[in-house]
């Protein structure tokens, strides 16, 4: 990513309203469904993509997907979907430009993240 990139993008805090019906697929759900770890360590975006198009489109995980991170697996990652429930439920707390977070340059150098100046 380039610095220069940097203030197009910013940091969200924010708390869920209501609960948010997501599929977990950070444990035996993978199997159930057919496929592991694999497919979140995936650059294949078209497959990772269809994957989730197919998870949104089922009763069971309507509002988005808990997953397992591709650069830290003891953290979870949350794809939020477009729906009317999550718009609803989700409130911003905090908001502020990505590169103004104190612990940035710590991150990137712990996930091997560089920035092109």
């Amino acid at each position: 990513m380039s610095v220069a990139a940097l203030p197009k993008f910013e940091v969200l805090t924010f708390a869920a309203r209501q609960e948010l019906r997501v599929a977990d697929l950070t444990g035996p759900a993978l199997n159930r469904l057919g496929t592991d770890a694999n497919l979140f360590a995936s650059n294949d975006y078209a497959v990772t993509q269809e994957w989730s198009r197919q998870l949104m489109n089922h009763a069971q995980a309507r509002d988005g997907i808990r997953y397992h991170s591709r650069k830290n697996p003891r953290k979870h990652n949350y794809a939020i979907y477009d729906t009317s429930v999550a718009k609803a439920s989700l409130r911003v707390l905090e908001r502020g430009p990505f590169g103004a977070l104190p612990e940035l340059y710590t991150i990137l150098d712990k996930y091997e993240v560089a920035l092109i100046g």
